[in-house]
Order: structure tokens, then C-alpha cells, then sequence
């Protein structure tokens, strides 16, 4: 749902509903939403199930330039470079979002919420309890890589995370 062209800018509240993916692909820009446009705001999510892609990969959006609030994902994600457990690459704001799925990654900027988080986000009551093995730098319990003004607060990671990489 939503692309680079046409992102979803919509407001949905999911009502706590569970929803189960079963998405692979060999493309960018995988999850529920492949991006969520800057007027976009997704609230009460719980996801379960798999996604798999190549870049830009998360359970929730592989993009996300609007908000997400209060989201849990069981969801088991794979992908190469900019994967979180509940976004890829994220602009703008996460906030009260729980991952306690598995992330497998060979690339880059690996998160068990975030990815890569820009200097512009805002990260908050957030945490991860699942597991997150990669094989590159950039790999850590909630965010791979934090922009230099971003946001990082009230959050923790109890989570398992192994990398073949330094850092």
C-alpha cells in the first residue's frame, strides 16, 4: 500500500485488530504499507506473520514520512540494507511500538524498530524483545543508525542481538 510516487496518507485506526502477512518479494520498500506519506497516521496495529524484501523493509511500512502510534509486531522480517522490525527507513515519528519478532539481515542498518532513523524523528516508548542477527555494521536492539538531532527516548531493548560486523 503506498509507494515512493503515490504514498498512503491516510489516518487508520486498526481498533487493536491482528493482522497476519505473508509478503515476499525480491523488491524495496516491503511491509503492511511500502510508505506512509507525511499526512499519514497509523494507530492501535498488531501484526504477526513474515515479510521479506531487499531494501527499505519493516512489518509496518518500509518508508515512513507520518506517524506511527502504538503498533506490536510478531512478524519474522529478512532483507538486505534498512531493515527494522517495525520500519525500514523513518522520517518522522514512532511512538509506543513493541517488536518481538526475528530479524535476519546481510546489509546495512539493521533495527529492531528502526532501521535508520533520520535527524529528523522523533523514537519514544518503544522497545524490542526479539531476535536480530546480521551479518553488516549498523545493527543494534532498536535503532541500526540515529540521525544526529533525532530522537531517542523512554525506550529499551531486552532482545537478542548478534552481528558479524564491528559495530
Amino acid at each position: 500500500i503506498g509507494s515512493l510516487i503515490n504514498p498512503f496518507n491516510g489516518n487508520v485506526d486498526f481498533n487493536n485488530a491482528t493482522i497476519t502477512l505473508s509478503v515476499e518479494s525480491d523488491n524495496d520498500y516491503i511491509g503492511l504499507f511500502s510508505v506512509l506519506g507525511e499526512a499519514s497516521k497509523i494507530n492501535n496495529l498488531n501484526l504477526k506473520g513474515s515479510v521479506q524484501g531487499k531494501n527499505y523493509i519493516g512489518s509496518v511500512a518500509g518508508l515512513n514520512k507520518g506517524q506511527i502510534l502504538n503498533v506490536t509486531s510478531l512478524v519474522l522480517v529478512n532483507g538486505v540494507d534498512y531493515v527494522g522490525g517495525i520500519v525500514g527507513l523513518n522520517k518522522n515519528e514512532v511512538i509506543d511500538a513493541r517488536f518481538k519478532g526475528n530479524i535476519y539481515t546481510t546489509g546495512l542498518y539493521t533495527g529492531g524498530i528502526i532501521g535508520y532513523s533520520d535527524e529528523t524523528s522523533v523514537v519514544s516508548y518503544v522497545y524490542n524483545l526479539g531476535t536480530i542477527k546480521s551479518t553488516k555494521d549498523y545493527t543494534a536492539g532498536l535503532v541500526g543508525y540515529l540521525g544526529l538531532n533525532a530522537e531517542l527516548k523512554e525506550s529499551f531493548n531486552d532482545g537478542l542481538v548478534e552481528s558479524e560486523a564491528k559495530y
